[in-house]
C-alpha cells in the first residue's frame, strides 16, 4: 500500500484503456503484435492482456477495500470512545 500511487495506478489504467481501444480500432495491428511475440494469434494476445488488466484493477479495488475498511475501524472506535 506504501508503494502505490493514485496517480500512477490511473495512468496504468487509462493506459491499458487506451491499448484497448486501438486494438479494437486497429485489429490487424494485434495480430502483426502477436506474431512477434509469438502468440499466434491476435484474439489471443487480446484475451491475455485483458486478463492481466482485469487483474490489476481487481488489486485495485482490493486496496481500496482495505483502506475503507481501515477507515471505517477507526470511525467505530472514536464513536466508541465518544460514547464511553
Amino acid at each position: 500500500r506504501r508503494l502505490r500511487s493514485k496517480l500512477r495506478d490511473r495512468m496504468i489504467v487509462v493506459g491499458l484503456a487506451l491499448t484497448g481501444a486501438t486494438f479494437v480500432l486497429f485489429p490487424e495491428a494485434t495480430t502483426a503484435l502477436a506474431d512477434w511475440t509469438g502468440v499466434g494469434r491476435g484474439v489471443d494476445l487480446i484475451f491475455y492482456l485483458s486478463f492481466v488488466m482485469l487483474a490489476f484493477v481487481q488489486l485495485l479495488v482490493y486496496s481500496k477495500l482495505r483502506q475503507m475498511e481501515a477507515r471505517i475501524t477507526d470511525l467505530a472506535r472514536a464513536t466508541a470512545l465518544q460514547q464511553a
